[in-house]
């Protein structure tokens, strides 16, 4: 019974090391007998056991592991095959040692492989052998997600999306609905990204906690897919949801020079929120950007008095106020950024002024 616990609490990290050594050892072919069998490596193991001095006295190992003497010749003879130019021979190798063993990082070392080897199908084979193996990994679902949206299989993304968010901590699933939209920078066909977000978010948009991430995720998606009417709407909605969240007062910005009527939500958010200063100096550059300089310097203006130890802001209110040809705030602000940037002393600067 103890044997049996120990080997169910056997440590993932002993495949990444074992892998390791497998590396290391393949540079060393000369010196070991690799026509051996898998059967004998354990008897040779055993041998070389007896015949070293024992420095201690026995001791019970604590803990077990599936990792015998055929398994690491298996693993051991993938790493060589990878080594030799074979990455397909390693590849399966490697996953079958993952199917056999339920291992994590066996199954992340199978699908490396074929990734390196342009391999798609295969990383996608060994992906779904880690979902089957190991339904409650969420790493496992994330893997397949962004093999398939590297593929280009939007049709096939519903299931694992949808395991991807049940599987992730309740705290990390906005942060993780905010970015679903890059995971499909790919994509062919941005109208069918944003009708499989619509399916996959609407759980999400009907729970307070996401609905402000799932509704500027869905901006997002249909705002890349032409649809400004639509992801202006959702952006909007998004932002009443939590009026201090910067995900839709970003996204807001991003269709701003389509929709000019979003910089309200720009602007109700920068009055609601205290948070630091990311979607104030967005909105300085895209002021910037539509010639609106004076405003653009008064974000900034903002930004540096909270945030005085910031060098970037200071190098942009300088370069505003250069372009504006005011010369004394220029000089002060540019001073400032280099002093922060350690690029001249407060001494130096007053035997300038002098």
């Amino acid at each position: 019974m103890g044997k049996e616990s120990a080997t169910a609490r056997r440590p993932a990290g002993v495949w990444a090391r074992v892998l390791g050594v497998a590396v290391s050892l393949a540079w060393l072919q000369p010196a070991y007998a690799w026509n051996e069998t898998p059967a004998q490596v354990p008897h040779r193991q055993a041998q070389l056991a007896t015949s070293a001095p024992a420095a201690h006295p026995a001791r019970e190992v604590p803990m077990s592991s599936a990792l015998d003497g055929a398994l690491f010749y298996q693993l051991l003879m993938a790493e060589i095959q990878l080594r030799q130019g074979q990455p397909l021979v390693a590849f399966e190798l490697v996953l079958d040692a993952a199917r056999r063993t339920n291992e994590d990082p066996l199954f992340r070392r199978a699908s490396d492989i074929a990734l390196q080897a342009r391999s798609g199908d295969r990383a996608l084979a060994a992906a779904r052998a880690w979902r089957t193996a190991r339904p409650e990994s969420a790493e496992a679902a994330r893997l397949q997600v962004q093999i398939l949206s590297a593929l280009n299989r939007i049709d096939d993304m519903v299931e694992p999306l949808q395991a991807l968010l049940r599987l992730s901590p309740a705290s990390e699933q906005p942060g993780l609905i905010l970015s679903l939209p890059r995971f499909f920078q790919r994509a062919t066909d941005p109208g069918q990204v944003a009708r499989l977000l619509q399916t996959v978010l609407a759980p999400y948009v009907a729970q307070r906690t996401t609905q402000p991430a799932a509704l500027t995720a869905l901006g997002r998606a249909w705002s890349r897919a032409e649809d400004t009417a639509q992801a202006a709407q959702l952006i909007t909605r998004a932002h009443e949801a939590d009026p201090s969240a910067p995900g839709p007062a970003m996204a807001a910005l991003d269709l701003m020079g389509r929709v000019p009527a979003l910089e309200s939500v720009v602007r109700r958010h920068l009055a609601a929120s205290v948070a630091p200063h990311t979607v104030r100096l967005a909105y300085a550059r895209v002021l910037s950007q539509a010639q609106r300089l004076n405003e653009a310097v008064d974000q900034l203006d903002a930004v540096t008095r909270a945030q005085p130890e910031s060098a970037a802001p200071w190098l942009m209110l300088g370069a505003l106020h250069v372009e504006l040809r005011q010369a004394p705030q220029a000089e002060q602000a540019l001073r400032r950024y280099l002093q922060l940037q350690g690029g001249a002393s407060p001494a130096a600067d007053s035997e300038d002024e002098e």
